[in-house]
């Protein structure tokens, strides 16, 4: 396990589950693939596909090799009839927010498979994907208070199989029906109502995990 996996880890245990703001992230089949975009390729921090042809190459290169894991997955969920997802993480390229955003929707595009954004789970597709970066910490919009839901270490994609979905939307119904809150509903009042003090543990949290993959990088 590379530093950036074990960093991704890391923020899924002491964040997302703590908080209990997934209930895919407890699942035991949790699939991490780490991609890097060599800095010799790049010759800067960010991928900037629009404005360098040989960027733009690489990112689509890149695409495919994402693609290819998502088929991977949905093919062993049909093939052996189990429960996974897959977490794809890029520490290094997607800095930008915008550039990350094309990129996402394009896998998913390419895929078949759903780009939820940060609004639902959408269609009938045979997986969903949710969008993790550093900078949606404001993804309702800079006038409302930090929303950390989707704010993540490193750039990455969260591909959820549909089965999975179907599954888990079964449990929050019957939990709900037995009085449980409505997960979306205590999420967005989780981020809503944060203090400063969980705000900057929080923070600290995302930080540590980002050093830890950085160290190597």
């Amino acid at each position: 396990m590379n530093r950036v996996e074990a960093a991704t880890r890391q923020w899924i245990r002491k964040f997302v589950i703590r908080e209990r703001l997934c209930p895919f992230a407890a699942a035991s089949n949790i699939i991490i693939k780490v991609d890097e975009f060599p800095s010799c390729q790049l010759q800067s921090q960010s991928l900037d596909p629009v404005n360098r042809p040989e960027h733009a190459q690489i990112a689509l290169s890149a695409i495919g090799r994402a693609e290819h894991e998502v088929r991977a997955l949905l093919r062993a969920e049909a093939e052996r009839s189990t429960s996974g997802n897959l977490f794809l993480v890029w520490p290094t390229g997607l800095e930008d927010l915008e550039t990350y955003r094309s990129f996402v929707a394009l896998l998913a595009h390419r895929a078949g498979i759903h780009f939820a954004g940060v609004t639902g789970e959408g269609t009938d597709a045979p997986a969903v994907t949710f969008p993790f970066h550093p900078q949606m910490t404001h993804a309702r919009g800079e006038s409302g208070p930090p929303d950390y839901r989707f704010a993540s270490p490193f750039p990455m994609a969260h591909i959820i199989p549909q089965t999975e979905l179907a599954s888990a939307r079964q449990q929050l119904k019957e939990r709900k029906a037995v009085g449980g809150a409505c997960l979306l509903r205590r999420n967005t009042h989780l981020m809503s109502s944060a203090s400063a003090e969980q705000q900057t543990a929080w923070e600290s949290v995302l930080n540590d995990c980002r050093r830890q993959g950085r160290s190597t990088l």
